[in-house]
């Protein structure tokens, strides 16, 4: 075992190297900026979070499932984007204020999805061929609820908007990876836990609080992290058990900047991110190739079942106050 320890003025770097096991752990701390990097092989996880006052960045990168998450919070706005290759799925969701704007493409099973909600508008695209998908959307007012149920590669999608409430539920068998993202003000609680390697992380944000926990079993490494203001506490345990593959971490801090970055290739892992006010929630799941559509309004509701079992559909739904129009195209067969 080798540790190297670098402290000077407000940096830090910690470099951590355990053979047999083949553990390297680096940290960088200098001033309010910190930087997390955890390269684990073998398991490959990657994980990328930039935080910088009410901004927040995650992207996450999965190998041989191949899923890509990027999260852009800032104020009112979310961007999300999720990209799972084999499957080939590609969400994003954009939410700032009364406007969201969601847009699914899954090919393989070719669903391409696309929402956008600002004020009492409403538009819905939705492409699927053969995927066999049923879909549930429902709004009124400032509330909104989608659900997309897609059999095949096991996935259930549910949204709920109402008023500044947004929680998000991400589900996906197969990888095995399950995602949940509640926001309210400046609040935010992400936790990650990653089975096969047992990895879990831990995120806590609120105002210019941030407590970052990070347990790695295998390895048996827990990082605590606690920063208040222009105060910051580390707290680093390492109990190395280790007896394949490699992993390495850096973490670096800066006013309210912050990155990670985790990669991972096989086994299970699950995304817990909570965030609370003017939000969503969702939840995704996919099963098989058929699909449903199920849509209902009345008075500022609507309703639609829709229901396919091969070939290709696409549809337009667009609202306007208290009116909606629907457009319905069939491109086969």
């Amino acid at each position: 075992m080798k540790l190297v320890l670098h402290q000077s003025g407000a940096h830090i770097k910690l470099v951590l190297h355990q053979s047999g096991a083949h553990i390297k752990l680096v940290l960088h701390q200098s001033g309010a900026h910190i930087k997390l990097v955890l390269h684990q092989s073998g398991a490959h996880i990657k994980l990328v979070l930039h935080q910088s006052g009410a901004h927040i960045k995650l992207v996450l990168y999965q190998s041989g499932a191949h899923i890509k998450l990027v999260l852009y919070q800032s104020g009112a706005h979310i961007k999300l984007v999720l990209y799972q290759s084999g499957a080939h799925i590609k969400l994003v969701l954009h939410q700032s204020g009364a406007h969201i704007k969601l847009v699914l493409h899954q090919s393989g099973a070719h669903i391409k999805l696309v929402l956008h909600q600002s004020g009492a508008h409403i538009k819905l695209v939705l492409h699927q061929s053969g995927a066999h998908i049923k879909l549930v959307l429902h709004q009124s007012g400032a509330h909104i609820k989608l659900v997309l149920h897609q059999s095949g590669a096991h996935i259930k999608l549910v949204l709920h908007q109402s008023g500044a409430h947004i929680k998000l539920v991400l589900h996906q068998s197969g990888a095995h990876i399950k995602l949940v993202l509640h926001q309210s003000g400046a609040h935010i609680k992400l936790v990650l836990y990653q089975s096969g390697a047992h990895i879990k992380l831990v995120l806590h944000q609120s105002g210019a609080h941030i407590k970052l926990v990070l347990h790695q079993s295998g390895a048996h490494i827990k990082l605590v992290l606690h920063q208040s203001g222009a105060h910051i506490k580390l707290v680093l345990s390492i109990n190395l058990e280790r007896t394949s593959n490699w992993f390495s971490i850096n973490l670096e801090r800066t006013s309210n900047w912050f990155s990670i970055n985790l990669e991972r290739t096989s086994n299970w892992f699950s995304i817990n991110l909570e965030r609370t006010s003017n939000w969503f929630s969702s939840n995704l799941e996919r099963t098989s190739n058929w699909f449903s559509i199920n849509l209902e309004r009345t008075s500022n509701w609507f309703y639609i079942n829709l229901e396919r079992t091969s070939n290709w559909f696409s549809i337009n739904l667009e609202r306007t106050s208290n009116w909606f129009s629907i457009n319905l195209e069939r491109t086969s067969n």
